[in-house]
């Protein structure tokens, strides 16, 4: 079985409702069930590529008097499965998607990823800083081996949640808290240890998803594309557009040294920072 292979747990990945229900049994201490009625429904799709994320309300059954327990939370199943839907979206290989080879190459990259994500909620946790909010954390699981399948994490669900696409601003006032809070976890990631942020994907993270995703026989196929799309009305316009890319492809290993050109010292901060990977409030 592999992380990119449909299975019988929730929104067909291996992760399964008994894996949930005994790991929140002991995180939240409780001999609470989940009940007949429990229900996960997809709320990730188009919202990333390396993840299932399910809506789960656990029907709780049996609960101790005086005990709380959240009706309703999301739970991030780590898989591969998006991403196999989005490789055939983005025309890889033609149209028909990633090869097995090639997934098999990215489950490791899938995998650190989420190890990574569950290590920065433990930094977060362990900061607790009125600068830095984050979703309340109800369990974090990692992957444990290159074979283990069930990663995943089970956080507080915020709704009336409204995405912003790529395109579309946010105004500059609007940032100042999450500037603050950016800056804020740089700051006291100074005060760790290197064995406590070893975990951190270096610079090169920044050529291999370029290697991955953006490498040059998958940039000419999709360039040939817009070409036959739209070089009949607008040939110049489709010229230029291709020539940008390539112009920030050849500067690829400048961003990834950036650091070192600028004299700066390197700090922990948010690998994939934009409009869908924050959340605003408007209150």
């Amino acid at each position: 079985m592999s992380l990119y292979e449909i299975s019988d747990g929730i929104l067909e990945t291996h992760v399964t409702w008994e894996d949930i229900e005994s790991d929140l049994q002991q995180k939240l201490g409780t001999n609470a069930t989940f009940g007949a009625n429990k229900k996960a429904t997809n709320i990730s799709d188009m919202k990333g590529f390396m993840s299932r994320i399910a809506l789960i309300e656990p029907d709780w059954q049996n609960v101790e008097e005086g005990k709380e327990l959240p009706d309703k939370f999301a739970l991030k199943i780590s898989s591969q499965l998006a991403l196999v839907v989005v490789s055939k979206i983005m025309n890889f290989e033609g149209g028909e998607g990633f090869t097995e080879e090639k997934l098999k190459h990215l489950s490791k990259m899938t995998r650190e990823c989420h190890n990574r994500e569950v290590e920065v909620y433990k930094l977060l946790q362990k900061f607790n800083h009125p600068d830095v909010p984050y979703t309340k954390v109800y369990s974090l699981k990692s992957f444990e081996s290159e074979n283990d399948l069930k990663g995943y994490m089970a956080i507080d669900f915020v709704s009336n949640i409204h995405s912003l696409l790529m395109f579309q601003p946010i105004k500059a006032d609007d940032l100042f808290a999450l500037v603050r809070g950016i800056a804020t976890f740089s700051a006291l990631g100074e005060t760790l240890t290197p064995e406590e942020t070893s975990f951190a994907l270096g610079p090169d993270y920044f050529e291999m998803v370029y290697e991955q995703f953006m490498n040059k026989t998958e940039l000419t196929k999709k360039f040939e594309g817009f070409r036959k799309k739209f070089g009949g009305d607008h040939p110049e316009k489709v010229e230029k557009l291709i020539a940008t890319f390539f112009h920030y492809l050849s500067l690829v290993k400048k961003y990834t040294k950036i650091s070192e050109l600028l004299g700066f010292k390197l700090v922990l901060n948010h690998g994939d920072l934009w409009q869908s990977n924050v959340i605003h409030s408007l209150i």
